[in-house]
Order: structure tokens, then sequence, then C-alpha cells
């Protein structure tokens, strides 16, 4: 599986730099993924790692929008069960193209 993108990266640490320490979110942005998962509306992309909390917590917040090519995407980062998972979706009329993991991408705080 290919590593994580660039503005994966930035999404994951802005929206958990708050509830994981600095070396596991380091650890887990330099990992491949394990699975991304397209789901027509957008994907989920998982990275397992020890040092992730095993209960539940949702990060969202700040609101963070992604950008590229007329297609604006919103995120969220779900943990569980030393997983993370990154859920990008659609926000606007556009659907998320299977290839926009491989677009410039845009990320703004609204």
């Amino acid at each position: 599986m290919d590593a994580l993108r660039e503005y994966e990266r930035k999404v994951i640490e802005t929206l958990t730099k708050h509830v994981l320490p600095r070396a596991v979110l380091s650890a887990v942005t330099t990992s491949a993924p394990v699975t991304v998962e397209h789901t027509g509306a957008g994907y989920f992309l998982t990275v397992r790692h020890p040092g992730l909390p095993k209960g539940r917590m949702v990060c969202n917040n700040p609101i963070l929008m992604g950008k590229s090519q007329g297609v604006e995407t919103g995120f969220v980062v779900f943990l569980e069960d030393h997983q993370l998972t990154l859920e990008c979706h659609a926000w606007g009329s556009e659907p998320v193209p299977g290839s926009y993991r491989d677009q410039d991408v845009e990320i703004v705080a609204t």
C-alpha cells in the first residue's frame, strides 16, 4: 500500500495533536495505510499502530476542508482498537473521485 499523502498527514496531525503523543503521531503519519476503501462519497483510510488508543475517540475539530479540482471534502479521524481511520467525505455537490488521493489537495480550516 502507498504511503500517506502530504494532505492526509496534515489532516491527521491537526485533528489528533491534542490526543496522541508526539511519537505515536509521528509513527502513524509515516506509516503506510493498511487499507483504503473508496465509498463513492469519499474514502476511509486505516493505519494500525500499538500506541493508538483502544477506546473510541472521534476527532473532528477544527473543521478542515480539502479542495482540489472543484471537489470539496471534509475529514474526520476515528481512533479505536489501536487503529486510526481517516474519513474523507464529499462536502458539496461533486463526488470524490477515486483519484482524489493522487491530486494536489489544499487543506483549509473553516
